[in-house]
């Protein structure tokens, strides 16, 4: 089995981020409601959008895109 290098877990780290980043901003521009009889009615709302509403995605994001680029700087040992 191989070894683990820093560098895949950065990689991985920052992969995992970047995807839970635009999961974040995605589950903030959808709006779900009750319709007649039950249904549900989901909606892709960009209006909700605010800085105060998306900056941890962003910074999630931008984290992970640092992580993905640096991570190749590292030394495989």
């Amino acid at each position: 089995m191989d070894e683990v290098h820093l560098s895949n877990v950065i990689t991985g780290a920052g992969a995992c981020l970047i995807i839970a980043g635009i999961a974040y901003l995605f589950h903030n521009a959808v709006e779900v409601r009750r319709g007649k009889r039950g249904q549900l009615h989901a909606i892709f709302n960009l209006r909700r959008w605010s800085f105060q509403a998306t900056y941890r995605g962003l910074i999630m994001i931008g984290v992970g895109v640092l992580l993905l680029g640096g991570s190749h700087l590292l030394i495989k040992v």
